[in-house]
């Protein structure tokens, strides 16, 4: 198809992690590709789709980079949404959670709390008690 079209053809859907997404460029020869979904609450999956492109390989997400990553869209999201950002927040932090030890209940007590400074509280204790007992951040992340 790409030989056939004088446009640049841009690939998308089926993208999970960075490998996945480096196979979709090379086995479609598309110009491009689209990344979705996947990136809700992995916004390094850009650069790790970057590194893998160029270099090969790419460095892993650490618990620590997960939980800032989520501290700053939320603070970020309080300063555009004010106090109702804890309701947006019941979705985003979901994203954050994703293998953590005991994300079910942790996705439940995030969603019954009203305050973000306290929904973020809840987060970090997850991630640190995590941390604590030799937990490493799964792939893909």
């Amino acid at each position: 198809m790409v030989q056939a079209n004088i446009l640049p053809v841009v690939g998308s859907g089926d993208i999970y992690d960075p490998e996945s997404a480096i196979s979709k460029l090379k086995y479609s020869q598309a110009a491009a590709i689209m990344i979705g979904r996947v990136s809700r609450g992995r916004p390094w999956i850009f650069r790790q789709c970057l590194e893998l492109l160029t270099t090969g390989s790419y460095n892993r997400v650490t618990l620590k980079e997960r939980l800032e990553a989520a501290v700053a869209h939320a603070r970020h999201m309080r300063e555009i949404s004010g106090d109702n950002a804890c309701f947006r927040l019941r979705t985003v932090l979901m994203w954050y959670t994703k293998d953590l030890p005991g994300a079910a209940a942790l996705r439940a007590a995030i969603c019954r709390e009203d305050i973000v400074e306290k929904q973020i509280s809840m987060l970090t204790k997850a991630v640190q008690a995590a941390e604590a007992n030799g937990f490493e951040s799964g792939q893909p992340i």
